[in-house]
């Protein structure tokens, strides 16, 4: 698995958990009959923190998106060398 499928792993996984506060919390509202009933400090710490860990993997995972751009980029210019090279030796050694 590669670093960006890794990190967009994380990033989903994330996003799953923010949906699972709020569906946990909406059950528990739902089950107390009253909004008052819910720990509404606890809830939003932890979704600022699912937010947060969000924003953190999606600028990671922009980074490495960048890198692997460059990084394809890099090998697609040695290989078209090396491609040229083998051409060459070949023209040598069949002449």
């Amino acid at each position: 698995m590669s670093r960006a499928e890794e990190i967009t792993e994380r990033l989903a996984a994330a996003l799953d958990r923010i949906e699972g506060a709020v569906t946990a919390a909406e059950a528990r509202r739902d089950a107390a009959g009253e909004i008052g009933d819910i720990d509404e400090g606890a809830a939003a710490e932890r979704v600022a923190a699912a937010e947060a860990e969000r924003a953190r993997l999606a600028g990671e995972l922009e980074a490495l998106q960048s890198e692997h751009v460059t990084l394809r980029e890099t090998t697609d210019a040695v290989s078209e060398r090396l491609d040229a090279a083998i051409g060459e030796l070949r023209t040598v050694l069949e002449g």
